[in-house]
């Protein structure tokens, strides 16, 4: 379980991406699911994008991975209503449970938590093409990256 703290919370208005989930100019989410995504202080958020960057370092085609392999990916190149099925599709096969609550780290100490369900309904909300975004639990024996690229990556801890 994904564990934090009251003093880690932060208001959504003090959100830097607040604008993304809110203003209707982009994406006015519905309070029942706005209620559950829960933006972290910049100190939390600091040392869980320590952890996001990492798990792109585990990916990297340079860097030779002693931990992380990846198992599946799934491209997002040009999101649409039938690519999002497919999408869902994807996110289906993933072996995480809908109630797991995650981190979503976008990289630049800016991160909140979330259940995995709340993630996948509004995953385009969350990640933008130009983003690169990581979702990940407590355990750390798994992640799913987005982008930078238009292709989200699913890694797992090898066993």
């Amino acid at each position: 379980m994904v564990t934090y703290s009251a003093t880690d919370v932060i208001p959504m208005r003090n959100f830097i991406y607040e604008w993304r989930i809110t203003d209707d100019r982009w994406d006015s989410l519905p309070s029942e699911i706005l209620e559950h995504i829960i933006p972290l202080s910049s100190e939390r958020s600091e040392q869980i994008c320590q952890r996001g960057r990492a798990f792109r370092q585990e990916e990297s085609p340079h860097v030779p991975s002693s931990s992380y392999h990846t198992v599946s990916q799934c491209s997002l190149e040009s999101v649409d209503s039938a690519d999002d099925e497919h999408i869902q599709q994807w996110f289906k096969t993933l072996p995480i449970k809908q109630i797991e609550q995650v981190y979503i780290s976008w990289g630049d100490n800016v991160a909140a938590i979330t259940e995995w369900s709340i993630f996948t309904k509004v995953w385009n909300s969350l990640w933008y093409t130009f983003d690169a975004v990581e979702v990940f639990d407590d355990t750390l024996k798994w992640a799913v990256l987005f982008g930078p690229e238009e292709i989200a990556t699913y890694l797992e801890l090898f066993s």
